[in-house]
């Protein structure tokens, strides 16, 4: 099992390095908006942004997973290349019906969102960004699919370039600044998806298959359904500021989830890329149960130290990465509790996974939605009281509940155990530290600081003495430590 976890990490490294590569543009980008764009700005920009997301999980169709599944399972090379082919030319299709409703309705829907009708030209863009980017993702699929992390990593490398030039460009060197970052978001999965066209035509057999068809709708399309719900679930805090909030609000919670986001890119999709591909692979051998139990444990336990770091650096890593305007600096109090939010939110890469397996997709749906409504109703409810801590909030309490939710249903189907003794224990010595931290202010400012970085550093081994390692663990951790510092331990 060793050999497995030690590929799990590789392959999710490597696909770290690819998410953050995109998480680097927002890094980049994001003080460099500051100084063109107002706080209220910055929230308009945000909500573009999650808009075009949830556009996208409805041109996916949710055939990411469903070609992960099929093609990994299937063992004819025809019928291989003929189920991509079926894909290519449905999603294609899909698309180009979404970006003519699109246009049709792109006044409207910029009326409806913004009040306003002047951004008509960027929500027609965001379907076009949606499409590229959906389309983009069947070769990059095949890619996880045939075991070419490197590859992938160079291809999202070489699009994530492209796209922090030309924003660069449009909003250094133009007054064209907001639908100039939505033309390079567009252009970049474009010239991608070009890029690799020579590789996805490789694999194609031009055999449309009626009843591969029908098979991937029927997987798929309640994971398109729960996409949307996924992306409303995690964007719709946003939206309801715009409507019962400050303007301002909405920008100090678009940042400070943001910046909480580097989790998602460093930790959690890169986890997710790859646990999804070698869940598969994985089923059969002998020792899964054991494996995805500890995936589940040492996944968490790296969301949880991830969480940590970030909350407990941001208060002055933000006043050096947006050194010029302090007004971007409140959103830094938000950042905890959205950071221990996507913790939840992780671990849902595991959990879908036993649905998956009993192709009961349609359930993590009616969760999600269940999820949707509740943060609905408690945005709603406390909003009006505390602003956008009420929305950071109920972001919370609806992960939690979430996620809680599904691993007690998950018994009923192939169970995936949690040590949730284990997981508590972690989750509440970081509640602790986070809040010490937080509430206590710690003088002199360099003793603060350095308490912070320690802490962030050895938080691990805070778990020694609480019996959160097995002594094969601990064994296997000194074995690594020696042969990669050549210290004795």
């Amino acid at each position: 099992m060793l050999q497995d976890i030690k590929n799990t990490i590789k392959q999710s490294a490597i696909y770290g390095l690819s998410r953050i590569s995109l998480k680097f543009v927002s890094f980049i980008i994001t003080p460099v908006i500051s100084i063109y764009f107002t706080v209220s700005e910055y929230g308009i920009l945000d909500r573009f942004e999650r808009f075009w997301q949830i556009i996208f999980a409805i041109s996916l169709f949710g055939m990411e997973t469903a070609l992960l599944r099929w093609y990994t399972l299937t063992e004819n090379k025809q019928e291989k290349r003929s189920l991509i082919f079926t894909i290519l030319v449905y999603l294609t299709g899909l698309n180009l019906v979404l970006i003519l409703a699109g246009y049709i309705f792109s006044e409207s829907l910029s009326i409806i969102i913004f009040d306003n009708p002047a951004f008509r030209n960027i929500i027609v863009l965001t379907f076009l960004i949606a499409c590229f980017e959906a389309l983009m993702v069947i070769p990059l699929s095949l890619l996880r699919a045939e075991n070419k992390p490197v590859k992938y990593l160079l291809i999202t490398i070489t699009s994530t370039v492209i796209a922090l030039l030309m924003q660069l460009y449009f909003l250094i060197y133009t007054n064209n600044k907001l639908e100039g970052i939505f033309i390079s978001k567009f252009a970049a999965p474009c010239i991608t998806f070009i890029i690799l066209l020579p590789f996805l035509l490789k694999r194609l057999n031009f055999n449309f298959s009626f009843a591969h068809l029908k098979e991937l709708i029927a997987f798929s399309f309640p994971l398109m359904l729960t996409g949307v719900v996924s992306m409303l679930l995690n964007s719709v805090n946003r939206f309801i500021l715009g409507f019962i909030g400050k303007p301002d609000d909405v920008g100090l919670f678009s940042l400070a989830s943001n910046i909480s986001g580097i989790l998602t890119f460093v930790l959690i999709s890169p986890f997710q890329l790859a646990f999804n591909a070698i869940f598969w692979q994985k089923l059969k051998d002998s020792n899964a149960a054991r494996f995805f139990t500890k995936s589940v444990t040492y996944s968490f336990l790296l969301y949880v130290w991830g969480a940590i770091v970030i909350s407990l650096l941001i208060p002055y890593i933000i006043k050096i990465y947006i050194p010029t305007k302090p007004e971007y600096w409140e959103s830094q109090k938000l950042v905890s509790i959205l950071s221990m939010s996507l913790v939840f939110y992780g671990m849902l890469t595991i959990s879908y996974m036993s649905y998956h397996h009993a192709k009961r997709n349609d359930l993590i749906f009616y969760f999600q939605c269940g999820a949707l409504l509740l943060n609905i109703l408690l945005n709603y409810l406390l909003i009006p009281l505390i602003g956008m801590y009420g929305a950071a909030i109920s972001t919370f309490v609806s992960f939690f509940i979430l996620i809680v939710s599904m691993y007690i249903f998950s018994k009923k189907f192939y169970f995936i155990k949690y040590e949730t003794l284990k997981l508590s224990i972690i989750f509440i010595l970081a509640g602790i530290i986070i809040f010490v931290f937080q509430y206590f202010n710690i003088q002199p400012k360099w003793l603060d600081i350095s308490l912070r970085i320690i802490t962030s550093i050895v938080f691990p081994l805070l778990l020694l003495p609480l019996n959160i390692y097995e002594s094969i663990e601990i064994e296997t951790a000194k074995k690594i430590i020696r042969k990669y510092l050549k210290i004795n331990v």
